[in-house]
């Protein structure tokens, strides 16, 4: 069984991803690079045709925007990893997060009813699982869901 999650890229993995297009085109954008490139190879095409997304979504995250890139990517869980990530109370926080924007932990903590040290630790899990980020402001720990959506597939 997979676990398939539509998940939005960080600004770090961006830059990381566009960084590693660089060095294997040897180019400092996708428009710059040109040599080798042939009608019968539709991988590349696709590759450039990635980098060339996440240099606009990057240009528009540095314009003041939301960073807005998201991949689909099966995550290696069996299926006790999956029982034990997602129970019944980090799914509600995971539906409660893509419905309202937390500006902290105790917000949210509020918001669902349940103690701030259980709300971490299971915010410690879902961040470890690729789910969410915690990103620190000046005066709070702000947790930022990362997915759109989560598939099991069993085939």
């Amino acid at each position: 069984m997979k676990t398939r999650v539509a998940r939005r890229l960080s600004p770090e993995e961006v830059i990381r991803k566009i960084s590693e297009y660089r060095k294997i085109f040897k180019a400092s954008s996708p428009n710059d690079y040109k040599a080798g490139l042939r009608e019968d190879k539709m991988e590349e095409k696709s590759t450039l045709a990635e980098w060339r997304e996440l240099m606009q979504a990057y240009q528009a995250y540095e314009e003041g925007g939301e960073l807005d890139y998201v991949v689909e990517e099966d995550l290696n869980m069996d299926p006790q990893t999956i029982e034990r990530v997602f129970t019944r109370k980090r799914l509600d926080l995971i539906a409660a997060m893509g419905h309202t924007e937390f500006t902290s932990i105790s917000h949210l903590a509020n918001y669902l009813g349940r103690d701030i040290k259980n709300i971490y630790e299971d915010l410690r899990i879902l961040k470890r699982a690729g789910i969410l980020r915690l990103t620190r402001t000046r005066r709070n720990v702000q947790p930022k869901l990362l997915i759109d959506g989560i598939s099991l597939v069993f085939r």
